[in-house]
């Protein structure tokens, strides 16, 4: 005759259970406060309009892909690109300021890149290591137009 506490399902499947959760769970809170995520949740700078096409569309696509290029050598991989109407009064170094505090420290100038490689706009890109995000100023084309201010930041699988 058997007793009771001998037909009792053994602990230790649901140990193992709740240790593999416990490790998924660390995971994905180590999976959602990436650095390389901070890019994306930066905020336009306060003198940033949604875009308009407008006479500067066509410096503006090709700042786009002159940039998209040159990153393509030091970060392969899918971009998101966001673009504003911006002032021409809109200082650089403002713009820059603006992007290099809404990143933090983990993130440092990719001297690699030029602000002004002579294609008529100017850039700069930022690294953590393991991403890169980056602005481009493309001048207004008229005196009384807009620059348009265009963002890279990485895709994130997912989105």
């Amino acid at each position: 005759m058997t007793s009771c506490i001998d037909r009792r399902p053994s602990c230790k499947p649901l140990r193992g259970a709740l240790a593999l959760f416990a490790w998924v769970a660390l995971a994905l809170l180590c999976a959602c406060s990436r650095p390389d995520q901070a890019a994306k949740t930066i905020p336009a700078p306060a003198q940033a309009n949604p875009y308009a096409e407008g006479a500067s569309a066509t410096a503006a696509d090709l700042t786009v892909a002159d940039l998209h290029e040159r990153l393509r050598k030091h970060h392969p991989g899918q971009w998101e690109i966001q673009r504003y109407n911006i002032p021409q009064n809109t200082p650089w170094p403002a713009l820059q300021a603006h992007y290099q505090n809404a990143l933090g420290a983990a993130w440092q100038r990719d001297d690699r890149y030029r602000q002004d490689a002579g294609v008529g706009y100017r850039s700069a890109v930022w690294s953590n290591g393991k991403q890169a995000m980056a602005i481009a100023l493309a001048p207004a084309r008229k005196p009384d137009k807009n620059n348009v201010l265009t963002v890279f930041t990485p895709k994130i699988h997912g989105n």
